[in-house]
């Protein structure tokens, strides 16, 4: 399918040149240790603000060596409810990428458990970097057409694909 050689193309594509080349030597060099994150809402959006600057980076790099376009990805830190054009957004749906609006929502109350459960899990902040890359995977699926192939799909083999996009936006986190 079309969209399986777009993600070929850009595999073949990054390896002519660096896609971390642009981000920040610290986060890029030698072994960080864990952040720690004490799970105030200004926090997260600075967190959140930082981390999708330099995904959005590396996503850009990899469509330009590809020679194609790239909309970065944007986000909205929100707590109970949101407008979203999906609808509206409220913290029972959790974090999630709004397809029509191309924005990845980011509830704080679930990034609350997170920040709660972090001593234990002894993670630092992985899992909300795990969170946000899982969810700028789903917008590069978007960009590259991948989603809308699925939703095409009769209703068997949409739901059936459901799995693997959730699999492959795993992927595109690294």
């Amino acid at each position: 399918t079309l969209a399986i050689a777009l993600m070929a193309s850009l595999r073949e594509e990054s390896r002519l040149s660096d896609p971390l080349a642009d981000l920040d030597p610290a986060s890029t060099q030698g072994r960080l240790e864990p952040v720690e994150l004490d799970g105030s809402p200004d926090e997260l959006d600075t967190f959140t603000r930082d981390l999708l600057t330099d995904m959005n980076t590396v996503w850009d790099r990899m469509f330009s060596d590809s020679g194609m376009p790239h909309r970065e990805a944007t986000r909205v830190v929100f707590r109970e409810f949101t407008d979203s054009g999906c609808g509206g957004a409220d913290e029972d749906m959790g974090p999630h990428y709004c397809t029509t609006d191309e924005v990845l929502y980011l509830d704080q109350a679930f990034f609350d458990l997170l920040f709660e459960r972090q001593e234990e899990l002894e993670s630092g902040a992985l899992a909300e970097v795990w969170m946000l890359a899982h969810l700028v995977g789903h917008h590069v699926q978007e960009e590259l057409g991948i989603t809308e192939q699925v939703a095409e799909l009769a209703e068997e083999e949409s739901s059936r694909l459901a799995e693997a996009l959730e699999l492959q936006a795993d992927c595109l986190a690294g």
